[in-house]
């Protein structure tokens, strides 16, 4: 199963299922509708680091923090620069709760 395959089941699982009020219906639609915001930024941040020519980029938002794990054999502070401005522009997290991490 892909990424976007568990991201569907994981909405459709949120929004209704078993016993729940139209309300509580409606909170979890909304709830749905974060995440898939967050599930399409995520993926923008990766294809994007990916284009700045990392071999492989995973990118994690939760809302409120963005964690961004590169691979490469070693960030300088212009790369590292060039991935905040992309995460900046893809979503509301501020610079202070951007986190990026590195593995060879």
């Amino acid at each position: 199963m892909n990424n976007r395959d568990e991201a569907v089941q994981t909405l459709q699982t949120m929004i209704g299922g078993g016993d729940v009020t139209e309300d509580e219906m409606v909170a979890n639609a909304i709830d749905a509708v974060e995440v898939s915001k967050l599930i399409e930024s995520e993926g923008t941040i990766e294809s994007l680091v990916k284009a700045q020519g990392f071999e492989d980029c995973v990118a994690y938002l939760d809302g409120e923090t963005a964690k961004v794990v590169v691979k490469t054999e070693g960030l300088d502070k212009a790369q590292a620069a060039s991935i905040k401005e992309i995460i900046l522009g893809e979503s509301e997290v501020s610079v202070e709760n951007i986190r990026i991490f590195e593995v060879k």
